[in-house]
């Protein structure tokens, strides 16, 4: 976004010894950024979003000072004609059954997958009893499989553990683990996975690939802060979100406060904030426990967020059978190998960054 006329002192030129003429100059000035991806207009059902959205800001706005408060601008974007897609990507109680016990299993896993077949059917219909009033509810994502990279199904409470996994050694508290996350480069299943729409990696291919989206970057941080912070309760919150219409946050609380982590950004927001970023909660993940949302609103300003109280959120396990779930193993590694930055390396970059702003002033003051 840029304020394209800004009005810089005048110089004036005479012209003859009775007539003056002011020249007036005009710039266009960085104000901030909107980043929309080409993939949420080809995601959305109606090829087109609308809403308020966040502006970036620069560190540093030459005449201006930094707001005190998060810009917002509302848009509407829309593609014309629509792409062609197949939304047809649920998978049916059919298919998850086929794939589920097409091979031998235990009585302590075939108990679990009974459990959350029933609690999936139960999810859906007390879903539809609030669709009357918040049509949104539709877009509620109860499944407790997820896709691995081999195309096989998984407990998603398989892809957490109680006490986290040990970041990098630079990564000692929160704030760092939240930006350390945020670094990485997000790239949606679709690329990453030749036209998959929805694979749950592992931390270690996600790590080995460099890159990955929703799911992958808020385990991975939520793994971190569960190791950080031991004291404090850390879960995965799946819901719809203002950009990416699969979105998985990260629910932290720290000090008796409760926030809601984008983990693609780093932007941290209290829960009753309207302007999270996540429209529509669907539920919420732990290592032994999945609750899903059955109460009216999904918007997280609107919530209770009492996860005992059953007339709003919906329990998958029974105690029994939580203690079941601890014995399965997780898909995780107990350790990560994380890539060791050389000196030479960052100096290298550390010189390309200083020539590439010096070559942007020279060129601005010419």
């Amino acid at each position: 976004l840029f304020r394209s006329q800004v009005s810089l002192p005048p110089a004036t030129v005479p012209q003859s010894t009775t007539a003056y003429v002011t020249h007036y100059r005009l710039e266009r000035r960085l104000l901030g950024t909107i980043k929309i991806p080409f993939y949420t207009l080809y995601d959305s059902a109606t090829a087109s979003m609308e809403g308020q959205f966040d502006i970036t800001t620069p560190r540093a706005i030459s005449g201006y000072q930094r707001p005190t408060i998060t810009p917002s601008a509302h848009l509407f974007i829309s593609l014309y004609p629509a792409v062609s897609r197949n939304d047809d990507d649920a998978l049916t109680t059919k298919e998850i059954l086929t794939r589920l016990f097409s091979q031998p299993l235990n009585s302590t896993i075939y108990m679990l997958y009974t459990r959350a077949l029933q609690w999936r059917t139960q999810c859906q219909s007390l879903i539809s009893g609030v669709l009357a009033a918040n049509p949104l509810a539709h877009r509620r994502e109860t499944e407790p499989f997820v896709n691995n990279s081999k195309g096989d199904l998984n407990f998603i409470c398989r892809y957490l553990t109680a006490d986290g996994i040990k970041p990098p050694k630079t990564v000692t508290h929160a704030g760092e683990a939240i930006r350390y996350v945020s670094l990485i480069p997000f790239v949606v299943d679709m690329i990453s996975w030749n036209d998959a729409k929805d694979v749950w990696s592992t931390l270690a291919e996600f790590l080995e690939m460099g890159a990955g989206d929703y799911e992958e970057l808020a385990v991975l941080l939520c793994m971190f802060l569960r190791h950080l912070d031991p004291e404090e309760q850390t879960f995965l919150v799946l819901g719809m979100g203002s950009i990416f219409r699969q979105a998985t946050f990260v629910l932290h609380s720290h000090k008796g406060t409760v926030n809601l982590i984008d983990p693609r950004t780093g932007s941290i927001y209290n829960i009753e904030n309207p302007k999270c970023g996540l429209e529509e909660v669907a539920m919420v993940v732990s290592h032994d426990q999945v609750w899903a949302n059955i109460q009216l609103s999904g918007s997280p300003h609107r919530m209770v967020w009492n996860f005992s109280d059953r007339r709003y959120w919906l329990p998958m396990l029974d105690e029994e059978a939580q203690q079941l779930m601890v014995t399965i193993p997780s898909v995780q590694r107990p350790t990560l190998d994380y890539a060791a930055i050389k000196a030479r390396q960052e100096s290298d970059l550390e010189e390309q960054i200083r020539r590439e702003v010096k070559r942007s002033l020279d060129r601005k003051s010419v």
